[in-house]
């Protein structure tokens, strides 16, 4: 792979400390697929974000921006509400163990394991640290995931009409990479040397497709060049 292309992917989909952390939450789900649907707990199998994600195809560049939006979500609402306790997340489980995350400024790398946790909470679920005993605050529950669940969509709208903005008719495209369900590609008619993720494309197009090879854009397709 040509160095400068390599360079500008590793720019445009790198993530920091705090989402290199939650980075796997979103594809817990569809990589340990038969062991959520195994586990023997009463836990929400599913969080918000997951859940956009088996609805939605969502670019790293969005989940990215989705996961950064949550966590301003909950160090504002912590900040807002500290004279309740400190506050945690629940954004995920394992077969034995909820992991939860510290809310507060600056410590969102804090993760915390915990076998149990109070009755009724689940993943996305807010706890607060009261006399050195994790306690369920339903009410910052319930109005954080309105705002989670409002900033998604949002956002799942901005990428619609981004992602419609880099489909040009009579553009050509120089692919860079496919993983899984998405390629990468090089708007070179526009020539920034921007790669970004598509994930609309014909499979059979892209088949054999090699690093450099072209192809243009029209009437809603791409096509070899």
């Amino acid at each position: 792979m040509n160095l400068d292309i390599l360079d500008n992917l590793i720019n445009n989909l790198k993530e920091n400390d705090f989402i290199k952390k939650f980075g796997e939450e979103l594809n817990n789900y569809l990589d340990d697929k038969i062991e959520h649907q195994n586990r023997k707990t009463d836990i929400n199998q599913v969080s918000i974000l997951e859940e956009m994600q088996k609805e939605n195809k969502i670019t790293t560049e969005y989940r990215d921006k989705m996961l950064v939006a949550r966590n301003k979500i909950l160090q504002e609402y912590a900040q807002k509400t500290k004279d309740k306790g400190d506050m945690y997340y629940i954004y995920d489980c394992t077969k034995e163990q909820y992991l939860l995350t510290n809310c507060e400024n600056n410590k969102s790398n804090q993760i915390i394991k915990l076998e149990k946790v109070p009755e009724g909470a689940q993943i996305d679920s807010v706890l607060r640290m009261n006399k050195n005993k994790f306690e369920l605050d339903v009410q910052a529950t319930e109005e954080i995931k309105i705002q989670i669940s409002e900033e998604i969509n949002k956002l799942l709208k901005e990428q619609e009409r981004v992602m419609e903005e880099r489909r040009i008719d009579g553009h050509i495209y120089e692919f860079v990479e496919k993983t899984n369900d998405r390629i990468c590609l090089i708007d070179t008619t526009k020539d920034t040397g921007d790669v970004f993720e598509e994930f609309k494309f014909l499979e059979n197009v892209f088949e054999d497709a090699k690093q450099g090879d072209l192809f243009e854009y029209s009437k809603g397709q791409y096509k070899k060049h």
